[in-house]
């Protein structure tokens, strides 16, 4: 920079050699003499030497998923200030020549900013499409032009949703998901992440489908998949895994056990045994098996219980009863006596006995055959008093005599 001041003949000359364009300004010259004062006053502006304009921010491409907003932003340096021009795949948005100024089209804004650089804003809503964006930076010493790519994604979507289930503990569980436009799912079982490196645990997919086998020794509660697109966008499926945790098995134990039974023939009999964790039960008559649906015997079993009913109990029934229960664990044995007793019957007399005309002091023997059941007791009198009341009369049974 060189200043020069000349004055000559009562004037002043300023002279500036090599002015720069942030040197603009308002000059002030003030004359003096012992009188007083006198002053004025002018401005200064210095323009740039023009420039074809230059991008020193490019757009950058970006990856946005459908409904979420693009932002690309830009600026440019030239002299004078360049004016922006922004298209998506070659039909122009907006020509901002003015500071501030929006213009929309095809759900993209424009805006030019203070510090003169531009800013396009796409709703993915509107503009649904992946797309080629440009813009233009233009001055009256020439124009610069740069681009970027926009890549909308759909964002995932369940279209197959988790499923519940219910398991041993030991078995393998299988869960599947179809999560379209997800490039990826992220599982977790019990509020905790899993992968395929974890014991237990098998992780597959093709395509969209995605798929989980866990080993539900180690695994169990709410399992997740959420699908996830490059952009971030996720869509969430969820199910529940129940694990039922294996009863320890014990040899069986009756808790109600068989018990002494002594009926008439033709009753219906029925007995009752229950077992913890009894399995396969088997009725025995004096170590014969019994049969369902044979000489009138019934045998059912449930849940612990077996029960054996005979229709018509019979003599030939009687004996030693025996249930036995049998699981992995081992054996148990409950057993009775069963009795039957013919059918009774009222006494009946086969043989009467005969009258006899004796001397006095003689003996005289009297002899009936009665049958019955139970055994019937035969009451001898004579006269109107019991013979067991009279002296030197004797009553004696012999089989069915008496």
């Amino acid at each position: 920079q060189f200043v020069k001041i000349r004055e000559f003949d009562g004037s002043s000359k300023l002279e500036i050699i090599g002015l720069k364009k942030e040197q603009n300004g308002q000059l002030r010259a003030v004359a003096r003499n012992s009188e007083g004062e006198a002053s004025t006053v002018c401005t200064l502006t210095v323009s740039g030497k023009p420039t074809p304009p230059e991008f020193d921010q490019k757009p950058k491409s970006t990856t946005v998923t459908r409904g979420d907003k693009a932002v690309f932003e830009a600026h440019a340096v030239g002299e004078p200030e360049p004016a922006y021009a922004w298209s998506i795949d070659g039909r122009k948005v907006s020509a901002l020549l003015v500071v501030m100024v929006r213009e929309t089209l095809e759900g993209a804004v424009a805006e030019t900013l203070p510090d003169n650089a531009t800013r396009l804003t796409v709703d993915t809503n509107v503009h649904a499409h992946s797309s080629t964006v440009s813009v233009i930076a233009e001055n009256n010493s020439g124009m610069d032009e740069t681009g970027a790519r926009l890549t909308i994604e759909e964002k995932p979507t369940v279209t197959r949703e988790l499923k519940d289930q219910t398991t041993n503990r030991g078995d393998l569980a299988h869960f599947e998901a179809v999560i379209q436009h997800a490039t990826k799912v992220e599982w977790t079982v019990g509020g905790k992440p899993v992968d395929a490196t974890m014991q237990g645990v098998k992780i597959s997919d093709d395509r969209f489908e995605f798929r989980l086998s866990l080993d539900t020794s180690f695994y169990s509660g709410e399992v997740r998949a959420k699908g996830v697109n490059s952009t971030g966008g996720t869509a969430e499926s969820k199910a529940n895994l129940i694990v039922i945790e294996p009863r320890k098995v014990t040899k069986p134990d009756f808790t109600d056990k068989l018990r002494d039974m002594d009926v008439k023939e033709g009753q219906r009999v029925e007995m009752d045994v229950i077992a913890l964790d009894g399995e396969n039960f088997q009725w025995t008559l004096d170590g014969k098996p019994l049969k369902d649906g044979e000489n009138g015997v019934h045998i059912t079993q449930n849940a612990g219980k077996s029960k054996l009913v005979i229709d018509a109990a019979k003599p030939e029934h009687s004996g030693k009863l025996a249930a036995r229960s049998t699981n992995e664990a081992g054996t148990a044995e409950t057993e009775a006596r069963l009795s039957v007793a013919p059918a009774g019957f009222a006494p009946k007399i086969t043989a009467a006995p005969d009258s006899v005309s004796i001397k006095e002091g003689a003996d005289a023997t009297f002899k009936i055959t009665v049958s019955g059941e139970p055994a019937p007791r035969v009451q001898w009198s004579i006269g109107d008093k019991l013979a067991e009341s009279i002296e030197s009369v004797n009553s004696w049974k012999s089989g069915s005599d008496y």
